[in-house]
């Protein structure tokens, strides 16, 4: 066996930044007008970078020989020096703003407010449903699915594109789906349709091992991999990005130059997998035991870096609804460093009151004028934020993982 360590949560490379600006003046020219802050943020938004990148990197990588034309368009209709509108919800500026009760809203705050509305008026109750379902909606930007044809291509397609969640239904046209705490997949051989390895994804530290393992039971019972009790196998891990991978092989795998020869995979003791129940044991070691409050957190091994998707204490509807919307709008601001233009209570708070009050309460719940620290959604927001960021990773993620981890 071989581990991984928990690697550093480093920034991203120049590299990384080089690339991801690339892709993003791409699809939005007018990026290159805004300020050096803005488009650090719109790079993690719009899901170029899962971390804000220094200030610094992106302004070298502006300043960059090596993002010449197309990537800069000089040739606008507007005047290049033009200062694009602010949202009223979120406060980035954006290139196109629509009008919602006099306030106007980005494309992705429209969306989350719409999302909002209709979780309220739904009997969805569950805290990982409704988080996962306001991060989508602020990922996607909103999607019209009212007609059956068209969530019938979204259901075919939704489990390919994001394998770390699970659609549970519609409500109305929003898409309610749940974050996954385990994901058992095929990596197969090069070039071959033969199984190479399965690979175990744990994405929550309640992940069940026994359940892991049954996924684990049923992926060997489709591709009809041959288990022994005297089966040795091969098993490797590592942390990446809130995953953790356990990818399970046989002890010897097939040659390259031998892969055309079978026609179906060998069922010999040679190329045979672990026992499940050797899976389970293995899990249930790796991610080790939860902490819980007021207990020491020494025994959690990889778990600290997991999600907390599926604990069984959770929120209730009425307060994690607005506490995501809350977190979205302007609360998030808190993981940002002063230097960097973070905004303080009393100047974000009165504008995120302002906008629950008139888009999700409907009448003034929250204290705007200027803000009450005593409102409880800010403290909801500070505890809910975390899981709301996570799930924004891994929906962003579900594509980079599959390059990170290709080899």
């Amino acid at each position: 066996m071989s581990s991984g360590g928990i690697p550093p949560n480093d920034d991203p490379s120049p590299e990384e930044i080089l690339r991801a600006l690339r892709e993003a003046i791409t699809n939005n020219p007018r990026l290159d007008d805004m300020p050096v802050e803005e488009i650090a943020r719109q790079l993690v938004l719009e899901g170029h970078l899962e971390q804000e990148p220094p200030l610094t990197l992106v302004e070298d990588a502006l300043d960059s020989d090596e993002l010449p034309p197309p990537y800069f368009v000089e040739d606008r209709s507007e005047p290049a020096n033009m200062e694009l509108e602010r949202c009223d919800a979120c406060g980035l500026a954006a290139d196109s703003l629509s009008k919602l009760e006099g306030d106007r809203l980005c494309d992705r705050c429209d969306a989350v407010f719409w999302t909002a509305q209709m979780l309220q008026k739904s009997d969805v109750a569950d805290e990982a449903e409704i988080i996962a379902t306001l991060a989508f909606a602020a990922h996607s930007k909103y999607e019209s699915l009212r007609d059956e044809k068209t969530r019938v291509t979204f259901s075919g397609n939704f489990a390919h594109k994001y394998p770390s969640f699970e659609l549970v239904r519609f409500v109305e046209d929003v898409p309610v789906i749940r974050l996954r705490k385990a994901v058992v997949e095929v990596v197969r051989y090069t070039g071959s349709e033969l199984p190479r390895r399965v690979r175990l994804r744990i994405l929550s530290k309640f992940a069940d091992p026994d359940e892991v393992a049954t996924l684990y039971q049923r992926v060997l019972q489709q591709e009809n991999l041959p288990v022994f009790t005297d089966s040795r196998g091969s098993v490797s891990w590592q942390y990446e990005d809130a995953h953790l991978v356990v990818d399970v092989g046989p002890r010897e795998e097939i040659h390259f130059t031998r892969l055309k020869q079978f026609a179906g995979y060998p069922q010999t003791v040679r190329f045979s997998f672990p026992m499940p129940s050797v899976i389970a044991a293995l899990c249930k070691a790796l991610i080790g035991i939860p902490r819980k409050p007021g207990r020491d957190g020494s025994k959690e091994m990889f778990a600290v870096g997991l999600g907390d998707h599926g604990r069984s204490k959770f929120k209730k509807r009425h307060t994690s609804i607005p506490a995501c919307v809350a977190w979205y709008l302007g609360e998030r601001e808190k993981n940002r460093q002063p230097k960097e233009g973070r905004l303080r209570p009393k100047e974000r708070r009165p504008r995120v009151a302002k906008m629950l009050n008139r888009h999700l309460f409907g009448n003034h719940v929250l204290v705007d004028a200027p803000w009450s620290p005593g409102d409880p959604v800010w403290e909801d927001a500070r505890e809910v934020g975390p899981r709301f960021d996570l799930t924004l990773l891994l929906l962003q993620g579900d594509t980079r993982f599959k390059r990170l981890f290709a080899q």
